[in-house]
């Protein structure tokens, strides 16, 4: 199965000529309005979270009931460096209208399974976002995924007996995964975009983070790179000269795999160059 990343054919030219995904610094993308929605949806799921729970340990929840506030007052101020999160999008639909209009006119295919294994290997989380269309389902949502991917997880590294003192430490390990837990959540507006995300955690200074200038600004992000038969596809929006688009795609396409083959490259796929059905028009 393919994923989609929308984008704007320079994206599309460098991506498949470098192989490389930018993952961008949380903090400089509108997702950061999202986050800190999905912090808040995450801290009222919080509140009640051992109420009627008879399988963690009393040391447990007495630690956990102390430590959330913290954390979750960290998050919302993005306090700590050390917690940055660099994210990539990708869509499951292939196309869609408010898509082309919000990312661009282009989208790179993906092969699922073989990104999956690559970002597995990479230790880069990959995450199916949940859509607020309740308040209470979202709510119910975060608990459980509290349960599922925090509490449960962390509750059999409890240790009762600690003369050296570890079970602190697991604090850190629950502010890391409640900060990719927060991630996942969208307006209900979005939904059509049945969104995928892939989240790294990186120290800000480590040395392969680039910056590139938008806005007065200078973006921290992390390149993710992958290999070549991750990419599968190029789809083309709606837009004029359509065929005349798919005609120079199709020529770079050839392009690119005869290079991979003198590079001795084993791509055993022909790359699918196709068009939205949606019809073009004018304003």
């Amino acid at each position: 199965m393919n994923i989609y990343h929308y984008t704007d054919l320079n994206a599309v030219h460098s991506i498949l000529d470098t192989h490389k995904i930018r993952m961008t610094d949380i903090r400089f993308l509108n997702d950061k309005t999202e986050f800190l929605k999905g912090i808040e949806i995450l801290r009222d799921a919080s509140e009640d979270i051992f109420s009627g729970e008879e399988d963690y340990s009393p040391g447990f929840i007495a630690a956990v009931t102390m430590w959330l506030p913290k954390i979750f007052e960290e998050l919302e101020n993005f306090q700590y460096p050390d917690e940055v999160l660099y994210v990539a999008s990708f869509s499951r639909s292939e196309d869609t209208l408010s898509q082309w209009r919000s990312y661009g006119m282009f989208a790179v295919g993906l092969n699922e399974d073989i990104l999956f294994d690559e970002l597995h290997f990479n230790k880069i989380d990959y995450i199916e976002c949940h859509y607020v269309i309740d308040p209470g389902d979202a709510i119910e949502i975060a608990e459980n995924l509290l349960h599922e991917k925090a509490l449960q997880v962390l509750n059999q590294r409890w240790l009762e007996d600690d003369p050296t003192n570890q079970n602190p430490m697991l604090s850190i390990d629950l502010k890391e995964i409640i900060s990719l837990l927060a991630t996942t959540f969208k307006h209900a507006c979005f939904s059509e975009e049945e969104e995928i995300r892939i989240v790294k955690r990186a120290d800000p200074e480590a040395e392969a983070i680039k910056f590139r200038a938008k806005n007065n600004l200078l973006i921290p992000f992390f390149e993710l790179e992958l290999s070549p038969e991750v990419f599968t596809s190029i789809r083309i929006g709606p837009l004029d000269n359509q065929k005349l688009v798919e005609h120079t795609l199709d020529i770079y396409v050839a392009h690119r795999q005869a290079k991979l083959m003198s590079q001795e490259i084993n791509v055993e796929y022909q790359m699918v160059v196709e068009s939205s059905e949606i019809p073009y028009r004018t304003l």
